[in-house]
């Protein structure tokens, strides 16, 4: 997962993931086990961030600290070992710890089956230029990309880089964001590597950096969010489809089609009750996870407007 990154399903869409600062909560979303009048309580915390879940939904792994792995059973929260699990049933994106040095500007990517090994990668500034902001590896499972981010001037500002896993060579820069927690977002299906804030998006083509457009981004009236970067996703089956976002006046997530000339069309406005933290495309494309400052996770339906799970 992308650093900071707080919500994710499993591949089938039947569970859906919290991860916290030091404890992934987990939940059964699957609407045969559900009372819509109830919130529902989550069936399993397990210590430490969300590092991966596996392709044929039965485990997850979670990392505490900076090399402590753990593998929990999907269904049960039950903890297993590391030997019950195999590389196959988990992509390179999901499974690799990256470790940055603070005191040079490098980091490295480790395979936690060490079926691959990588260069360093060095990113091409002074320690006393900037700082490291937020990392991930593509799902493509060739590019891992950085934001770093600093001050001079006066002024904030932050900016990206991708690397060629393979060659730990610099494929392309983008711009991140001049905000806090700067970051890009991957759809390897869709080709794009999305990186944004103050209300602006840019979109990439993932694997050449070629930049698409730049995407202007408002509230209902007009209000730029300062935080909108950190905050968006991509329909899983339509790549003109965005949501993100819009903490201001009002809280509310955005739905809205786009072009890669930069123009877009508001589709729906699903008013929430508190600030956003993250959202979460469901795999079926027809639901929407939004997490919300309180703790709370609503769960849309995109289609009817409506709220149709509460998880906490």
């Amino acid at each position: 997962m992308i650093k900071g990154k707080k919500l994710a399903y499993s591949p089938d869409g039947s569970v859906i993931f919290l991860s916290n600062y030091s404890e992934v909560a987990v939940w059964n979303i699957r609407k045969s086990l559900w009372n819509i009048s109830r919130v529902r309580k989550s069936y399993a915390r397990c210590p430490g961030v969300l590092l991966g879940i596996s392709l044929d939904n039965h485990t997850f792994m979670t990392l505490q600290g900076t090399r402590t792995i753990a593998v929990w059973n999907l269904l049960s929260g039950k903890k297993l070992s590391i030997k019950d699990i195999s590389s196959e049933t988990y992509e390179l994106h999901q499974r690799a710890i990256i470790s940055v040095n603070k005191n040079n500007l490098s980091f490295t990517v480790t395979d936690i089956f060490g079926k691959f090994s990588f260069p360093e990668f060095q990113i091409p500034l002074k320690p006393t230029e900037a700082s490291f902001e937020n990392w991930g590896i593509a799902p493509n499972n060739k590019i891992v990309s950085v934001a770093v981010g600093g001050s001079a001037g006066g002024f904030d500002w932050a900016n990206g880089y991708s690397f060629d896993l393979i060659s730990g060579k610099i494929i392309y820069n983008f711009k991140a964001s001049d905000w806090i927690n700067p970051a890009p977002f991957f759809f390897s299906k869709h080709g794009f590597l999305i990186s944004g804030g103050t209300g602006y998006y840019h979109i990439y083509d993932l694997e050449s950096g070629k930049h698409y457009s730049e995407v202007e981004l408002t509230s209902k009236s007009g209000y730029k969010s300062p935080e909108g970067g950190w905050v968006v996703d991509v329909h899983p089956t339509n790549k003109y489809l965005f949501a993100y976002d819009s903490d201001m006046p009002e809280f509310c997530i955005q739905i809205v089609e786009i072009d890669l000339s930069g123009s877009i069309k508001e589709v729906a406005i699903l008013p929430e009750s508190d600030k956003v933290l993250d959202i979460e495309f469901h795999p079926d494309g027809n639901h929407l996870a939004c997490l919300l400052r309180n703790g709370a996770i609503h769960i849309w339906d995109i289609n009817k407007r409506k709220i149709v799970r509460q998880c906490e």
